[in-house]
């Protein structure tokens, strides 16, 4: 998006250049030259303004340090009952060590059962990973899609129950 919107910068600030030098020559008004160096300093503060804005909109990248973690149901991606109940009956933790442990609590149960998997993380940026093992389980049977902004992600599992659950990381 920065580069077209700096080529589209560049060429009118080439058409204009040309226009100008061109009626400068011409009319030999000095007023041309004002004009030429004024467009000039329009057109290189936009370019510069278009970069630092396009820093603020690139994502997050993300280590394996910074996956690491526990993760709970965010509740203000998809608020509702379903959301608090999916809050209080499911989490998982992403361990140093490459395992992922999914933590879910039968309705009406005290009792949370864990299911431990190790992930492989997909060559590419460290965000990328799957869990290695056949589960049971229908919220861990298919890897997550993982959403980035400039400043937070979360992971998105879907479950052939539940439909999307969105997880974001608990602050350490």
């Amino acid at each position: 998006m920065v580069f077209i919107f700096s080529f589209i910068i560049f060429s009118l600030l080439i058409l204009f250049t040309g226009g100008l030098v061109l009626y400068y020559f011409i009319s030999r008004k000095k007023i041309a030259l004002w004009l030429l160096g004024g467009i000039w300093v329009i057109c290189i503060g936009l370019v510069f303004l278009s970069s630092i804005f396009s820093t603020f909109r690139t994502p997050i990248r993300l280590t394996r340090e910074q996956i690491a973690g526990e993760y709970r149901i965010d509740k203000k991606l998809y608020p509702g009952k379903n959301a608090s109940w999916q809050y209080e009956h499911f989490r998982f933790l992403i361990t140093k060590e490459d395992s992922i442990i999914f933590f879910a609590k039968k309705p009406g149960s005290l009792i949370e059962s864990s299911f431990r998997h190790k992930l492989v993380y997909k060559t590419g940026p460290p965000d990328l990973w799957t869990i290695d093992a056949d589960s049971t389980h229908h919220v861990i049977q298919i890897s997550p899609t993982l959403y980035r902004s400039p400043n937070r992600f979360y992971y998105v599992f879907h479950s052939s129950r539940f439909g999307n659950m969105f997880f974001r990381k608990v602050a350490d």
